[in-house]
């Protein structure tokens, strides 16, 4: 079936006979991400197993409909008109099974946090400092999630994928990981994760993890909806330094703000809109390269409101 925007509803009920997972139709987006911003979706899927995701994704990619992902919401800004397509959210698959000693396996909607506290109780090292990353685990492994001296794809074994619609299974050789990047595409979804972690004893554990709940605690507590670092550090510097160096503290445009606590944080303060997010980073980004000759890169993924297909 053809997509057309004015059929969303019977599209809708399509994707629902063939699939089996329950969608819902212009769906807010805005309570799904953490900066609380962004229109509605034209079609919202939640499948509650890799299986179902796998058929939505077969499907989706058998009937050419323009589709995104979602994950927990926390490292993204959606458009203020939405999202012209189908909008996967894969929060629900969340299993985290252990398979063998430290090893895991691990749904790509389990979150991180979730995963680093089950790990650590039971004794097992190697993602301790991610504690305090609000991320998804999918997430996490396309951004290749770091903090302190740890990051995910240190520990990943296999990354079970989707691709024009087939399910392939790839080892961390097969991807480009580096400093908050992977090879893995915006045409690749991730859906399950293997991780291999190193037993030292529960206290240790716990205690590292303990000590990067407070770091971020004190270092990143903005009090405000917020999608965490905005940009990634450029080589040998500090995003929030150079920040803060050009005077940018506080500035606002519209109701959104460079925070007063973190630079590297622009928050909602009440009634921002994705334009004004938007618009305060393309300002900081200017006064960065004006002032200090460095182009800073967003971490964040922006969503585009017209998908390619």
């Amino acid at each position: 079936m053809k997509w057309e925007r004015e059929n969303i509803p019977q599209l809708a009920q399509v994707l629902e006979a063939e699939t089996g997972v329950k969608v819902e139709v212009h769906a807010p987006l805005a309570p799904l991400t953490s900066w609380k911003i962004g229109g509605a979706a034209d079609i919202l899927a939640r499948p509650q197993s890799v299986a179902a995701a796998g058929g939505v994704f077969e499907f989706l990619h058998l009937q050419r409909w323009p589709w995104v992902v979602l994950g927990r919401g926390t490292n993204v800004l959606v458009p203020d008109a939405g999202i012209r397509g189908v909008v996967v959210q894969l929060n629900h698959l969340a299993n985290v099974a252990p398979t063998d000693a430290g090893v895991y396996t691990v749904g790509a909607g389990a979150f991180l946090p979730e995963l680093v506290r089950i790990c650590s109780c039971s004794g097992y090292s190697g993602i301790e400092d991610l504690a305090a990353i609000p991320a998804s685990v999918g997430g996490a492994t396309v951004m290749n999630a770091g903090a302190g001296a740890q990051s995910i794809a240190d520990v990943l074994t296999q990354i079970c994928v989707i691709q024009d619609g087939r399910m392939r299974h790839l080892n961390p050789s097969q991807l480009n990981f580096g400093y908050r990047c992977s090879g893995i595409s915006y045409a690749m979804v991730v859906l399950e994760v293997s991780l291999k972690l190193h037993y030292v004893s529960t206290q240790q554990c716990l205690a590292r993890r303990t000590a990067a709940l407070e770091h971020r605690k004190h270092a990143q507590q903005v009090g405000m909806p917020n999608a965490g670092s905005v940009f990634r550090n450029p080589p040998g510097a500090s995003a929030w330094k150079l920040i803060d160096a050009c005077g940018l503290r506080g500035c606002s445009i519209g109701g959104a703000q460079v925070s007063l606590h973190h630079t590297n944080f622009i928050v909602n303060t009440g009634a921002a809109s994705a334009a004004d997010v938007m618009a305060l980073i393309t300002h900081v980004q200017r006064e960065v390269y004006q002032h200090c000759g460095v182009t800073l890169e967003p971490e964040i993924r922006i969503l585009p409101e017209e998908i390619k297909i």
